[in-house]
């Protein structure tokens, strides 16, 4: 005898499990649940390991300044001039010459005239601003110009002087008294070089006013002819006074070149 379509299934029996129809799935929420916080945790611990590394890192880094703009020899540096750059430490043997901060974290050359042409991106080092070496100096002197050296008073020489200033020259020399007078020689005269560093200031890799005995001044062929008459009269040394390169007026000497009145001095030799 065959059972009826509509007869219910046989029940279970009393030692068979009931599967409970929400277990597999709660069990999966569970896992879903860990394995999300196991991944925040990673991720926080990640953070804070790149953290640690960069601080890290920053303790081994040392500051370098980066030019934004071209220089030129006579210019004076500007803190809108440089950018400051961190550089990892290993790498500082490469930069033994660069310009190091000051106290204020700025570089420690600001104010300073450079003496050589810094072009835009390029790293700022000591050299830039060191008295030019002789060879250096006869490749600033224009065509058809002339470079005298003349003997200066130290006590004189204004602090910084470097090559491409311009400055105003005078001289001491005999009066019709016997007296010593001083007279100007001549205004807005060009800087060619700026006499020697002492030891002190070579072994520190800097240029310096100390030892300064001389200066190389560009001049026309006849002048440098009178100037080196003028230098056999003069009773000391020549005395200079720093001016603003823009500044080119003349108001001792109007017409430029040598003063008449030293130029009259020289008739009586």
């Amino acid at each position: 005898m065959t059972a009826s379509p509509s007869s219910p299934p046989p029940a279970p029996s009393s030692g068979q499990a009931r599967l409970s129809p929400t277990g597999p799935a709660g069990g999966s929420t569970k896992l879903l649940i860990v394995a999300a916080v196991l991944a925040v945790v990673a991720v926080v611990l990640v953070n804070l390991y790149v953290e640690a590394a960069k601080r890290s890192v920053d303790t081994d880094e040392f500051p370098v300044f980066r030019l934004r703009v071209s220089k030129s020899p006579g210019q004076t540096l500007e803190a809108r001039d440089v950018e400051r750059i961190a550089v990892p430490e290993k790498f500082q043997p490469s930069f033994a010459g660069a310009v190091g901060p000051n106290a204020d974290g700025q570089a420690d050359t600001l104010g300073e005239v450079i003496t050589r042409p810094v072009e835009v991106g390029e790293i700022l080092e000591y050299r830039h601003f060191d008295l030019l070496t002789e060879d250096e100096s006869r490749l600033l002197i224009n065509d058809g110009m002339r470079g005298i050296a003349l003997p200066v008073d130290a006590s004189t020489v204004p602090d910084p002087l470097r090559p491409e200033m311009w400055v105003d020259l005078e001289a001491p020399f005999r009066g019709n008294a016997g007296d010593t007078v001083i007279l100007p020689v001549m205004e807005r005269v060009r800087v060619v070089s700026v006499g020697s560093t002492n030891i002190i200031d070579e072994q520190r890799g800097r240029g310096g006013r100390s030892g300064v005995g001389k200066i190389t001044l560009e001049v026309t062929p006849d002048q440098a002819s009178q100037l080196e008459t003028i230098k056999s009269i003069v009773t000391g040394s020549f005395r200079v006074h720093l001016r603003r390169t823009e500044d080119r007026g003349r108001p001792k000497i109007p017409d430029g070149g040598i003063n008449p009145a030293v130029l009259q001095l020289l008739t009586r030799y």
